[in-house]
C-alpha cells in the first residue's frame, strides 16, 4: 500500500520546515501497524473504522516524527498532548508492551486489549476523565536465594499510557543525562555500566 502525497500534505506539522523524516521508514511502520490490526478494525464500528484509517496512521507517525525533530532542534515548543490523547499512537505504543506478563487489578491480560477500549482510553485522556488505577503488589523470588523482592504490576490501560508518555518524553530529557547516567535508559543496563567500568 502506498502512501498518497496528499496524505502527507494534509497533516498538519508542528512547522513549515518539520517533516524531514525518511518516507520509507514512515511507510514501513505505517504498513506494519495497520496490517496487523487491519481485521480487528473491519469488524469493528464505522466510528472505529473511520478513526483507524491507513491514513490517519500516516498522520500519527508524522506528527511522532516532528515532536521528535522539534526536540532535536532545541525548541521550546514541547506540548505533546496532541500525541497522547491519539487512539493511532496510543494503539502503536501498546503494540511495545509485552505479552504474557502479569496483568494488574484490572484483570485484563495485554493480548485482550480491544481497538474500542483504546479509543475509549484516548477519548478520557483527552477530555480529562482518566484516572489511574492502583498498582498490584506482588512478590517474585530473587534469583539468588529464597528471600523475595516486591514487584508493583500497573492495569492494562495504565501500561499504554506509561509506555506512550515514556515514548514521548524520552527524547526530550534523555540526551540531556550525563554520559555516566546508566538506571533506566534505553540501551543501558548495570552491564554496560560495569563494562565502562572495567574498560577505562
Amino acid at each position: 500500500m502506498l502512501i498518497r502525497e496528499s496524505a502527507i500534505k494534509e497533516v498538519p506539522l508542528l512547522g513549515s520546515t518539520c517533516w524531514e523524516a525518511s518516507q520509507l521508514d514512515l511507510k514501513s511502520k505505517a504498513e506494519a501497524l495497520h496490517n496487523t490490526f487491519s481485521n480487528r478494525i473491519s469488524k469493528a464500528s464505522k466510528k472505529i473504522q473511520h478513526e483507524f484509517t491507513f491514513n490517519n496512521i500516516v498522520a500519527m507517525f508524522i506528527s511522532l516524527e516532528c515532536f521528535i525533530h522539534t526536540r532535536l532542534k532545541k525548541s521550546k515548543n514541547l506540548d505533546f498532548f496532541f500525541l497522547l490523547v491519539n487512539p493511532l499512537f496510543l494503539l502503536y505504543c501498546y503494540t511495545m508492551l509485552k505479552r504474557n506478563v502479569g496483568h494488574g487489578i484490572d484483570g485484563v491480560p495485554i493480548e485482550n486489549v480491544t481497538i474500542p477500549s483504546i479509543s475509549s482510553l484516548a477519548e478520557c485522556l483527552r477530555n480529562g476523565t482518566y484516572r489511574p488505577l492502583p498498582v498490584k503488589r506482588v512478590f517474585i523470588p530473587k534469583g539468588n536465594g529464597p528471600k523475595l523482592r516486591p514487584l508493583g504490576i500497573a492495569s492494562t490501560r495504565d501500561k499504554i499510557v506509561q509506555k506512550a508518555i515514556l515514548v514521548l518524553i524520552e527524547p526530550v530529557f534523555d540526551p540531556d543525562f550525563a554520559t555516566e547516567s546508566y538506571g533506566f535508559r534505553k540501551g543501558r543496563s548495570c552491564h554496560t555500566a560495569l563494562e565502562r567500568i572495567y574498560y577505562h
